[in-house]
């Protein structure tokens, strides 16, 4: 399973068409993928299942600290 976040008004899906919602995003000025890079401690040292659970941890902090903006979306 995969796990991504999303603004709750964002009308694409980062994980099937990560290009438009990345285009949204920006153009909004949200900048999801920086703010999420400040939570997630993920490292090239660390396994891909280490990395996806620390971007797991990251996107809980995101939507904890702003519900009414961020949601989680999974496959």
């Amino acid at each position: 399973m995969n796990i991504a976040v999303t603004t709750v008004d964002n009308p694409y899906d980062p994980l099937n068409d990560f290009t438009n919602w990345f285009k949204y995003d920006s153009l909004m000025g949200y900048n999801t993928c920086g703010y999420l890079a400040k939570f997630a401690n993920t490292s090239e040292m660390f396994s891909d299942y280490e990395n996806k659970l620390e971007t797991s941890h990251a996107i809980d902090e995101l939507i904890h600290i702003n519900p009414q903006l961020y949601k989680a979306i999974t496959d």
